[in-house]
Parts: structure tokens; sequence; C-alpha cells
């Protein structure tokens, strides 16, 4: 069946967001490595339809990105397999239209995380916005470009969720994934009946028009280390494994909410 192989690059980022759970260290990925990984799984019969680079900031190895998908599109007509589809995300602050014009010369699915309008945004995102907001402008002139937007709720700003919907869309995107970022925190009963509330408005706003669902089956995650997720190895789910319950109550309520 398809498989997806998802490269952390790096372990650093460009931001400090006040929700982020890791430590960050100086450690990437090689180009090198991303080549003999890839080929080990393409030697044993693997389909790897998708390729994803993620975690943590990737552009911040977009040198050696940029030297690998040569390499990539080169050692899959070795194997006469068709090209992957080639997929990214990133918070987008480091974006330009250099970065993406090589990305969208491989055909990239660019999936950007955001908390949407500027309050929501600086409250949990390293006072990013008017870089954030900077680069929409930029993205506006790539609107034929596979872009996907990460709207990223937790349990301080689902509140925001439906005014930060109409924010993105207003802006002019067109494809918008909800994403409950991982915490430790369950949400309460409180929170979830928000949730419930906002996902209401936005379906009597346009029927949920600009939401997205994406689903991969085999997930293989390689971290810089080049080692394999053994909880990948087994996961059949959505796109972020670590807050698959959150996901999953989310499309359990998209799909049987009442809305009269």
């Amino acid at each position: 069946s398809p498989q997806v192989l998802r490269f952390n690059l790096t372990n650093q980022c460009n931001l400090r967001c006040n929700y982020c759970y890791v430590d960050f260290d100086n450690r990437h990925i090689s180009s090198q490595e991303i080549i003999q990984i890839l080929r080990y799984f393409l030697e044993r019969g693997k389909h790897i339809e998708t390729i994803c680079f993620f975690w943590w900031e990737p552009l911040l190895e977009y040198k050696n990105l940029e030297k690998v998908l040569p390499m990539i599109t080169h050692l899959y007509e070795r194997f006469w397999y068709k090209k992957p589809s080639f997929q990214i995300a990133t918070n987008g602050i480091l974006l330009s239209h250099e970065k993406l014009e090589i990305l969208k010369n491989y055909d990239f699915e660019i999936h950007i995380s955001t908390w949407g309008e500027k309050q929501s945004h600086n409250l949990l995102r390293d006072a990013s916005f008017e870089k954030f907001d900077a680069i929409m402008k930029v993205l506006h002139l790539y609107t034929e470009t596979n872009i996907v937007f990460l709207l990223m709720i937790d349990e301080e700003n689902v509140h925001f969720l439906f005014k930060n919907y109409i924010f993105l869309i207003q802006k002019w995107v067109i494809n918008i994934h909800l994403e409950c970022i991982f915490s430790e925190r369950i949400w309460t009963q409180g929170a979830i009946k928000d949730l419930k509330k906002q996902l209401i408005l936005i379906f009597q706003y346009d029927n949920w028009k600009h939401l997205r669902d994406y689903f991969h089956l085999w997930v293989y995650d390689i971290s810089v280390s080049g080692s394999i997720s053994q909880e990948s190895l087994s996961f059949h789910g959505s796109y972020n494994f670590e807050i698959k319950k959150y996901l999953d109550a989310y499309i359990h309520m998209l799909r049987n909410i009442n809305y009269k």
C-alpha cells in the first residue's frame, strides 16, 4: 500500500513558541543519509509515494533540501518508480520567492502552520505575526501552488477558531486543515463544547467549504539521527499521530454534529 516517509531535517527552529515542548539542539540529517534511507525502502519494494519534510523548522535546512531533491528524483528514475509527491510543513516565516520557486518546481504541497489573526497568533507564537503577515503577501503570488494552512487549535484559543477561519479565507486562503497541537493536558468538556460551537459556526458560514482532512497509511518517521519511529511503523491514521485522539474526536464531530 502507498507509504509516507517523513524526514525530520533539523532539531532547530527559528521560533520559540510558548506551547512548544521540544528540546532544541544543532543536529540535522544530511542529504546522503536521506538517500541511503530512501534507497533502503525502495530496495525492499516499499511503495514510498509521498516524502514529507517536517519538524522542527525544515526551511532552516533549505540548502540541504535544495541539494537532495534532484538526488531523490534521480534515485526514483534508477528504480523505475514514478516520482514521489513532496510535502513540507513549515511555520512559513523563512519562505521567500526563491524558496517558493524551488518548491513549486518540485510540485510540493506546502503546509503552513498558523494560529490565525494577530491576537491569537501572537498569544502563542513568539509574537511573530508581523513576519507571518509579510509572508502572506508573498504567498498571494503563488495561489496556484498547492498550499494548505494548518490552523492550530488548543484549549486556550479554541474560542477564536471561527474568527481565525474567517481571517484566513479573507486573506485568499482556500485550503485549511484544523490541527490540534500536542499537549499533556486533556481537553476539558468545556473546551470540547467550545470546539463544537466553533465548528457549527464555520458550517453555518460556508458549509466547511475550505476545510480539508488528510490521512496517510503507513507513516514512517525518520529522526535527525536516521532512526525510524517505532510508533509510526504500526500507525494507521492521520497526519500527526501524536495527537490522534484529538483529531479523531474532531473528525467524529465533523461527521456527526446535528446542526439543527
